[in-house]
C-alpha cells in the first residue's frame, strides 16, 4: 500500500517530535508512502491546543491530503461500531478506521488497543 492514513495521536507526536512517530514518518516517506488523514482526525486535531505554524508543518508533511466523510465512510463506520459491540468510546474510532478501509490505506496510531478492534473487518495497521 502507498497511502498510510495518521490517528491524532501521530499527528501530535510530529509536533512533539516523539522519537518513534518521527522514525516511522521518515523511514515511509523515505520509501514512497504518500500521508494522509480522515477529515475527523484533522477536526480532532484542530481542537487542539495547536499554533498555526503546527497546523502549517503538518499541513505540508500531508501534502493537503485530507479525505472526507462519505456516505460510503458513514457505511463502513456503521458496519465497524456494531461489530464492535457498540462501544460508545469507539464510535469515532470506527469513523477514522473507516476512512482508512476506504482509501485502502494502511493506519498509524499509537493506540493499537482499541484499533486492533477492527483488523478483523479490513483495517490494516502499519508497522
Amino acid at each position: 500500500m502507498d497511502l498510510i492514513h495518521l490517528d491524532t495521536n501521530y499527528l501530535i507526536g510530529v509536533i512533539a517530535k516523539h522519537p518513534p512517530v518521527i522514525q516511522n514518518l521518515t523511514q515511509w516517506i523515505q520509501t514512497g508512502k504518500k500521508i494522509s488523514v480522515s477529515a475527523v482526525v484533522w477536526a480532532e486535531f484542530l481542537n487542539g491546543p495547536v499554533e498555526k505554524s503546527q497546523t502549517d508543518l503538518v499541513l505540508q508533511m500531508i501534502e493537503g491530503r485530507i479525505h472526507p466523510f462519505t456516505e460510503q465512510t458513514a457505511q463502513i463506520s456503521a458496519r465497524l461500531f456494531n461489530q464492535a459491540q457498540r462501544k460508545r468510546d469507539l464510535r469515532f474510532d470506527s469513523f477514522i478506521a473507516a476512512s482508512a478501509i476506504e482509501h485502502h490505506a494502511m493506519f498509524a496510531t499509537l493506540n493499537s488497543n482499541d484499533f486492533g478492534l477492527f483488523v478483523s473487518a479490513g483495517l490494516k495497521l502499519a508497522t
